[in-house]
């Protein structure tokens, strides 16, 4: 696995709006303004107003309720060598063998507020996403509409208001996605208008995630000014390195003038902040080592998730050696953020932003700070190393994309890419 070349440019405008160890985890709104002109007497705009992510997740909506149920992470115990779910050691006093996250948000006027948030058994009813489109296969047929797309864009949905339409579409990138076996592909929403016979893209907006469609819903919002907005949720199931996240993406279209940015709302057990090449305190970083790698390279190996966990199961003969219950064996388990291996933990001795040494101790499997203070150090060493050999000629991105490799695969991955470059 390696980060393509655009998954690496693309991180460069993100990471410079704020301390990484400070951001949540909120994928930014890219919008582009039509330049056409309407008459129109209301001047629509769209902007996201929601994400909610869980893990395994399970979601009912009832009038503008959302239930989000995540699934707590699991570690392989070492009394019972089964997966356990457990939560953070702050919560640990509340919860009572719960397997879920709960949360409960109300949709009020152009906001999602979070009114419960506490751990739970499970949903007695919940909406179910299937059948999704992994294949990317759906494509309504509306040439109207695929004349003002982007080339090669699918249409997933149409929904149309009075001289307006969302249109949500996918399209595969230039180069694959570095962190799915699978075609996930980017979804965006644009919002369109009416001028005479014709349409035309009066704004656009991303989604923020790789994944597949499963499906739209829409609600009706009552603003503060008393206009009337509509709220769109698209339904996505987004594979993330070693676990499968289910989520709902809420837009607002609205002519309010109090719309601007809203800030997106979403579920807190997902929300996970960014690690990045500057000290914990905000100084200028130590390390030898561009924070766009760090972004880049964690949103590959977890998807920014810090619950993410994926276990390397045991080979042996070129087969998976499987348990009575015909289970895989696991060999090595990946934690966290950076995906840190388990054979590191008390062994692997490397440096922090000071240059002082430090051993990969067993809370990089639970705390995502030590998760990525790992992560970081591991990264600086392969940069280094990477800069020596690929000496003058080597650029910032050739010298990024061979540390990912051995990163991500070890040393042979690492004379793979030279030899391959």
């Amino acid at each position: 696995m390696e980060i393509s070349r655009s998954s690496w440019q693309s991180q460069t405008g993100m990471l410079k709006r704020a301390p990484l160890y400070l951001l949540a985890f909120l994928f930014l709104l890219s919008a582009q303004n039509g330049s056409s002109q309407t008459s129109t007497p209301e001047r629509l705009k769209i902007v996201p107003n929601g994400e909610f992510r869980a893990q395994h997740g399970l979601f009912f909506i009832e009038g503008n309720r959302l239930d989000v149920y995540s699934a707590l992470p699991t570690v392989l115990s070492e009394k019972t060598h089964q997966w356990e779910p457990v939560p953070n050691d702050d919560e640990m006093a509340q919860w009572k063998g719960e397997p879920f996250y709960y949360q409960r948000f109300h949709l009020e006027q152009d906001k999602w507020v979070l009114d419960q948030k506490v751990f739970s058994k499970g949903p007695s009813a919940y909406l179910d996403f299937g059948p999704c489109d992994p294949a990317d296969q759906i494509d309504l047929p509306s040439a109207e509409f695929k004349k003002v797309l982007p080339a090669g864009a699918k249409i997933k949905n149409i929904t149309t208001f009075a001289d307006y339409a969302t249109v949500v579409f996918a399209q595969h990138p230039k180069q694959p996605f570095p962190r799915y076996s699978l075609d996930a592909y980017s979804l965006a929403v644009s919002l369109l208008v009416r001028t005479g016979s014709a349409w035309q893209v009066h704004q656009a907006v991303d989604v923020g995630a790789d994944g597949f469609f499963c499906g739209t819903r829409t609600l009706p919002a009552k603003l503060a000014d008393g206009s009337r907005g509509t709220v769109l949720l698209l339904y996505t199931d987004e594979p993330a390195a070693s676990s499968n996240y289910r989520a709902i993406h809420s837009f607002i279209a609205t002519s309010s003038a109090a719309i601007q940015n809203v800030p997106r709302a979403g579920a807190e057990s997902e929300n996970a902040s960014r690690p990045s090449g500057r000290s914990p305190a905000g100084g200028e970083n130590a390390l030898p080592l561009p924070e766009k790698l760090v972004q880049a390279v964690g949103d590959s190996e977890s998807g920014l998730n810090p619950r993410a966990i994926h276990v390397i199961p045991r080979i042996e003969d070129g087969a998976v050696l499987l348990d009575a219950l015909g289970k895989p064996i696991p060999d090595t388990v990946n934690y966290g953020l950076m995906q840190i291996n388990s054979v590191n933990i008390g062994k692997t001795v490397v440096k922090d932003e000071n240059g002082e040494p430090f051993t990969i101790t067993e809370d990089v499997r639970t705390d995502w700070k030590a998760n990525a203070r790992a992560g970081v150090a591991l990264l600086a060493q392969q940069y280094q190393l990477a800069k020596q050999e690929q000496g003058i000629e080597g650029t910032e991105e050739t010298c990024a994309l061979q540390t990912y490799s051995g990163y991500n695969g070890g040393t042979r991955n690492r004379r793979r890419y030279r030899e391959k470059n």
